[in-house]
């Protein structure tokens, strides 16, 4: 069970042992390189965290995307069990990157640490055959050299839970770097940014926001109850 760094990082070098055994490419920054077949093409219907996948509010497992919107320690039960639970992966549409916090005020060293343990576990889904959607989470700007591994013109994601909204329209943080990488769609999750919105619009970005769990549970069960009345 991952109780503390040490834990964490015996868990990140498993990932790193196996992705160099079976050969799978790595940047100058000790990142992996993914190549565009390994991404999702098509929107998902809906998005699941992934300890919620078998909940009620679940619809169709192949049109549903996996996503790890969640806080940290409910991520570490599921770094350390990925191996063993790759079979759960295969049932649902595929997943996005691993969402292990990364703020801006973090060292930078640990910064790049925890998005390489975030991207390790997507690597490690690849290899499985699991279809991924890059996440872009990021720290501070430095720390947008860890996205250099993500090709352009692939399905992406990003998400406003439990971080602030833009203050300001000149606030280019956000858009920077979506604007880096690319993407061919890109998915956000959670509440709604006015501001990041009308900047993804005047860029010509294809997006979609996709309500969070608690949003779509409410929603649903709205919907029974009315359905009874």
């Amino acid at each position: 069970m991952i109780k503390n760094s040490k834990d964490l990082l015996d868990t990140a070098n498993g990932f790193y042992d196996y992705l160099h055994k079976h050969n799978f490419p790595f940047n100058k920054h000790g990142f992996p390189i993914f190549s565009r077949e390994m991404f999702l093409q098509e929107w998902p219907e809906q998005i699941i965290p992934y300890k919620n996948r078998k909940h009620w509010v679940v619809g169709d497992y192949k049109k549903t995307l996996l996503c790890f919107y969640t806080p940290d320690r409910n991520i570490y039960p599921m770094l350390e069990k990925t191996a063993e639970e790759i079979d759960e992966y295969k049932k649902y549409m595929g997943c996005i990157f691993c969402d292990l916090t990364v703020t801006w005020d973090l060292p930078p060293k640990m910064q790049e640490y925890l998005i390489l343990v975030n991207h390790l576990h997507a690597a490690f889904l690849a290899t499985k055959g699991i279809k991924l959607v890059a996440n872009l989470r990021i720290g501070s700007e430095h720390s947008s050299k860890c996205l250099a591994g993500i090709p352009a013109n692939v399905m992406c994601a990003s998400g406003f839970l439990g971080c602030d909204l833009l203050k300001s329209e000149y606030d280019f943080s956000f858009i920077r770097k979506v604007m880096q990488v690319l993407p061919s769609k890109l998915i956000i999750y959670g509440k709604e940014d006015k501001i990041a919105s009308k900047q993804l619009g005047s860029n010509g970005i294809n997006y979609r926001y996709y309500g969070d769990y608690n949003m779509q549970r409410n929603k649903k069960a709205i919907m029974l109850i009315l359905h009874k009345t």
